[in-house]
């Protein structure tokens, strides 16, 4: 439970930084536990056309950094597993030397 809440922590401090890499002011938005809020009209000194594309390129990047950190996960994952995989094969022949 403990290890849970500090990921939270890590997790929503990833976020944090991440939006500050973004260039977004902290007045303009909260984070909830699941969900970004946005402040009404943080938006709204750039134009509509603008503002979409500035929005949709912040998603760009949010989604960019995630998948990043995703498959960094999944790579470090895969490389125990190699190496408990060599391990193991070591260990086998190890044991089927010592029975001969």
């Amino acid at each position: 439970h403990n290890h849970d809440s500090h990921r939270k922590g890590d997790q929503k401090q990833t976020v944090i930084q991440l939006l500050d890499n973004l260039g977004m002011d902290k007045v303009n938005y909260k984070i909830g536990n699941t969900k970004i809020f946005f402040r009404p009209g943080c938006f709204s000194q750039i134009d509509r056309g603008a503002k979409d594309e500035k929005f949709v390129d912040l998603v760009r990047q949010f989604q960019a950094v995630c998948r990043g950190y995703l498959r960094r996960k999944l790579l470090r994952k895969l490389q125990v597993q190699q190496t408990a995989i060599m391990c193991i094969q070591r260990n086998v022949r190890t044991c089927l030397q010592v029975r001969e």
